[in-house]
């Protein structure tokens, strides 16, 4: 039997099994599909017995993912999600049926993949990924919703044969892997897509690698402000496509440009639900990390914006917070170093007019010097600098009054510090 076999029978509890798959690969990041799909062919589980709805983008895919399984839900479907990364518990990155998954079906899942993959070596997040399908194969959910980890034509996610694919938006993220612009990072993206089937595009400026790539594999192409469009009225919102109109919806917590993208997603499936269902999901649905809020006197909002196109939302919510009655905007930052924290800094330099820098732990965390040296360039302030984004936070807190809104922001890891501690 081999060594590393041996060892995974010490695995009794999930932290023991988490502990294990992170020793598994040199790499933390190994894109392709090679290794990940001769497992999952043993496991059975690149093809699952229900419909696939893969979802992938720079931003957005959260959000798409949470209100289509809002909506499925809602009518009845059974439903699995897969989504990464988590911010407090592993168990985070799958949801059955709107529930988080316990430890029993993850230790089971894993049981199997090792059984199933030999001496192939896996990330943790291909690890993962398997872990998801397989329970969502053993439960034979309806559909199973999956977010891409990074990109989509080498990503794990990509082993599975979707009915649907949805591409939110394509931004400058992961360079390193996907390209240095957006015409290779779209093309990457676009690998998500499969021939005959459609793909529903939320990207209002869409790189030309996208459509040629759907035209050359023959994918059915729906793009927004094209094949279905979304028209904001005061406090609701219009949708419409071909086919179908609704109107005077509420405005949801989340981008309206991933609502028309998942509605348009659910026609396409034959599940759009009916106005006065979707209308009650929409005022109710919230999605954790995403501007949510976790305080009030002061009132404090976390959010997982890390990059330029995400920043630039978060800055246009929070003027709209500003413009209610908070006379200033205090900012707990914390970033990974493969960011590009000057630019992501910038789109919230109109609007936060204090800033506490929190260094990130491990080695893709950035000191609180280098988010110093960023708004130095751009002669932005003031701001202090602290060890975490605990710390941070209390200083932030400390500094307030009634009518300060507080923000954190610039990653999952500090999220995830700031809910761990509270």
């Amino acid at each position: 039997m081999p060594i590393v076999n041996q060892a995974s029978q010490s695995c009794h509890s999930l932290d023991d099994w988490l502990v294990f798959i992170q020793s598994q690969h040199q790499k933390t990041i190994d894109l392709g599909l090679a290794r990940i799909q001769s497992v999952g062919e043993r496991l059975g589980v690149c093809d699952l017995p229900g419909r696939v709805i893969l979802i992938g983008g720079t931003n957005g895919k959260g959000t798409t993912a949470s209100l289509l399984e809002a909506a499925l839900l809602a009518q009845g479907f059974s439903t699995g999600v897969f989504s990464s990364p988590h911010i407090v518990k592993f168990n985070e990155c799958v949801r059955i049926n709107g529930q988080m998954a316990d430890d029993a079906p993850f230790i089971a899942a894993f049981e199997a993949i090792e059984q199933a993959r030999k001496q192939t070596p896996l990330t943790p997040f291909e690890y993962t990924t398997l872990a998801a399908l397989w329970q969502f194969k053993q439960l034979a959910v309806d559909f199973a919703i999956v977010e891409v980890g990074m990109g989509g034509r080498g990503d794990s996610t990509n082993m599975v044969t979707p009915d649907i694919s949805i591409i939110t938006t394509v931004s400058i993220d992961h360079q390193a892997f996907l390209g240095r612009d957006r015409e290779a990072i779209g093309y990457e993206k676009a690998g998500i897509m499969r021939a005959a089937k459609p793909v529903v595009i939320g990207e209002f400026n869409v790189p030309q690698s996208v459509i040629q790539y759907a035209r050359d594999i023959g994918a059915s192409c729906y793009q927004i402000n094209q094949d279905f469009h979304v028209q904001q009225n005061g406090k609701s919102f219009d949708w419409r496509s071909e086919t179908a109109e609704l109107s005077a919806l509420p405005l949801p917590n989340m981008p309206l440009q991933n609502v028309a993208t998942a509605v348009k997603a659910l026609e396409l499936l034959g599940a759009l639900p009916s106005d006065e269902r979707l209308a009650s999901i929409l005022k109710e649905i919230t999605v954790e990390g995403r501007f949510q809020c976790i305080g009030e006197q002061p009132k404090t909002i976390i959010d997982v914006a890390h990059n330029v196109e995400s920043a630039r939302y978060l800055a246009g919510r929070l003027k709209q917070m500003k413009s209610q009655g908070y006379r200033q905007v205090y900012a707990v930052a914390g970033m990974l170093k493969d960011k590009d924290i000057d630019g992501t800094l910038a789109q919230l330099a109109e609007v936060v007019d204090c800033w506490f820098l929190a260094s990130l732990p491990g080695e893709r965390g950035a000191e609180a010097s280098i988010l110093q040296g960023a708004l130095e360039k751009q002669s932005l302030g003031p701001y202090s600098c602290y060890d975490n984004a605990l710390d941070a936070l209390s200083a932030a807190k400390q500094q307030s009054c009634d009518d300060t809104l507080i923000i954190i922001f610039g990653s999952f890891v500090t999220i995830a510090a700031v809910m761990q501690g509270e």
